[in-house]
């Protein structure tokens, strides 16, 4: 698609936006090809290589190669990019599908999550997907065959299931979920608990565990194993 053309369209869907959704406090401008929404005190601004929409109603807005920047501040806090992304205004949530990376700012460790599918919505903060996802977060890798990011007291906790986490390519532990909330070194294993290190396994029901102190806070119904 050429960019007067892009131009044109994306113009169209925002006078369509303008009369369909302005009165649910959604304000929508165009900035040459790119499309910015402001939403609730958030900033969110997508840029693709190309866009359609679903038809005259325009309740669906389809993108190529897009990347989709998300800030409640002057600074950007999300950035996410995919193969291919779809966008409803009207529930002011958006689909991506295709090597998807999304990323949280932090100043020292952002935390960074990769998947081929994942809906996030806007109004309510949530982030979900039910594809294989990898993260990186406080200088570990971790692998589970799903991920939850929501808002619980004001912080931002992520839920995985039958998760794996690594260190340099080694793996240190593993549980049927894991908790965290985003920028805390503290994780909480659940079910079929495991903590490995040089000298020693332990097993349990339930761990605490810090990252950053590579220590345990506390284990429940545990065993241990030395490696001597």
């Amino acid at each position: 698609m050429s960019l007067s053309k892009k131009k044109v369209l994306t113009s169209s869907l925002f006078l369509l936006f303008h009369f369909d959704i302005a009165s649910e406090g959604v304000e929508f401008r165009i900035d040459n090809s790119d499309l910015e929404i402001n939403s609730k005190g958030k900033k969110i601004k997508f840029i693709s290589e190309s866009s359609n929409s679903s038809g005259l109603s325009s309740e669906i807005l389809f993108f190529d190669n897009i990347s989709v920047i998300i800030s409640d501040t002057e600074s950007y806090d999300k950035l996410i990019k995919s193969d291919k992304a779809q966008y409803m205004p009207k529930k002011n949530v958006i689909n991506l599908q295709g090597n998807v990376f999304l990323e949280i700012k932090n100043k020292h460790q952002p935390f960074k999550l990769r998947t081929e599918i994942l809906t996030l919505n806007i109004d309510s903060n949530l982030v979900q997907t039910n594809s294989r996802v990898t993260i990186e977060n406080q200088e570990i890798e971790i692998n589970a065959d799903n991920a939850i990011i929501n808002d619980i007291d004001k912080e931002k906790r992520v839920t995985l299931n039958k998760a794996k986490i690594f260190s340099q390519k080694r793996k240190i532990g593993e549980s049927n979920k894991l908790i965290f909330n985003l920028f805390d070194p503290v994780i909480l294993l659940i079910g079929s608990a495991q903590i490995t290190s040089e000298d020693y396994t332990i097993n349990a029901s339930e761990i605490s565990y810090n990252l950053k102190k590579n220590k345990i806070n506390y284990s429940k119904n545990s065993s241990i194993t030395t490696s001597n």
